[in-house]
């Protein structure tokens, strides 16, 4: 009551909202405030939504990042099977949804969190600085549908970029000492 007429930007105290709610839009609110009139303006709240997950960084088993082929068609021999070698600590990851962008870097452990999300559609992107030499993103993005109180969890894997050693001729070297 007794504000003068004009333009005011709402907002909201996370403090008093309630455990895990958010606002069903995004704020702040603009409003304008005619004089002699009740201006009403409902506020609509949900649950916040969660999106975590960890990167993890992969290696062929054995750890090599070369595989030997005998023939010009290195697809012949069997693929080499990728085990998990230790997590991403330090990365930065970023969410992007209806004109918010949050980013995070993870743990030690390679893990990250953002909770309170507004449920809406969400893309999900790991920066590609710094990455273990010969790796690279097995996924570029991901795409997320949050609902109310959802919980999305992912594994973003840093995989080897293969690097096939094909022999093309057998034969023998000798070496003649003068």
């Amino acid at each position: 009551d007794g504000l003068p007429p004009g333009s005011y930007v709402l907002t909201r105290d996370d403090r008093n909202a309630g455990s895990g709610l958010v606002t069903a839009d995004k704020m702040p609110l603009c409003l304008v405030v005619v004089g002699g009139r009740r201006t009403d303006l409902p506020i609509g709240m949900t649950r916040g939504a969660s999106l975590g997950g960890r990167i993890a960084v992969y290696d062929f088993e054995g750890g090599t990042l070369q595989g030997v082929t005998n023939g010009p068609d290195p697809g012949a021999g069997a693929k080499p099977q990728l085990v998990e070698r230790a997590p991403l600590a330090g990365a930065t990851v970023q969410i992007r949804g209806e004109g918010d962008v949050f980013e995070q870097v993870t743990d030690a452990q390679g893990r990250f969190l953002f909770e309170g999300l507004r449920p809406g559609r969400y893309l999900l992107r790991a920066h590609d600085d710094d990455l273990p030499e010969n790796h690279v993103f097995e996924q570029d993005a991901y795409e997320f549908d949050l609902a109310p109180a959802g919980k999305e969890d992912v594994t973003i894997r840093l995989v080897p970029v293969s690097r096939p050693i094909r022999i093309i001729d057998m034969g023998e070297v000798r070496i003649r000492k003068k």
